[in-house]
């Protein structure tokens, strides 16, 4: 038992000299190529797979294991409990889930619209199928372009084999479960 407090005192001393020395033990840092592989902005809050439990963006967002992880936590975010409203069992009213997504105030209503207009076109319509590989891909991919300031770089790095396997991983059995509102 003795050597457990020793222990605890070494873990909380280690810690105390982190915060001390202006690091932060929850605090992401980027990958070689720059990323905290979430490439649409996922909150910290998700309960999506593989987040790391580090954060970036003044803790507001999530750090994934890898950017298979993250890409799927785009489409995962749209069947949790915040989008019950816009989403019919596998449907997703693109408009109205964009402009929960994405909200105005803290976006343009230019980069909203645009954004929505652009999911509608590649899916030609208003009604993104979840349980669609090709629908799924297209979310993913349009939510990293808008979320993304070097959209190019980052469709590079997120690139269509990411996207294939994430979209894999959501449409598989195993999820994790939502948090409801």
């Amino acid at each position: 038992m003795a050597g457990l407090d020793t222990l605890k005192k070494q873990i909380n001393n280690a810690i105390g000299l982190i915060v001390m020395a202006g690091g932060d033990p929850n605090k992401a840092t980027p990958n070689k190529e720059g990323y905290y592989d979430n490439p649409g902005n996922i909150e910290a809050n998700t309960t999506s797979f593989a987040s790391t439990g580090k954060t970036y963006g003044d803790g507001r967002f999530a750090q994934f294991e890898n950017k298979v992880f993250g890409l799927n936590a785009i489409p995962y975010t749209f069947i949790t409990g915040a989008y019950d409203d816009v989403r019919d069992g596998n449907i997703l009213d693109v408009k109205e889930a964009i402009e929960i997504y994405k909200p105005i105030g803290e976006n343009t209503e230019e980069e909203v619209k645009n954004q929505i207009t652009a999911i509608q076109k590649r899916i030609d319509g208003n009604e993104l199928d979840l349980s669609n590989k090709d629908h799924v891909m297209i979310l993913m991919e349009e939510i990293t372009r808008y979320e993304n300031k070097d959209s190019e770089k980052a469709l590079k790095y997120y690139n269509k084999d990411a996207r294939s396997k994430a979209a894999d991983l959501f449409l598989s059995p195993i999820k994790p479960k939502p948090k409801r509102k």
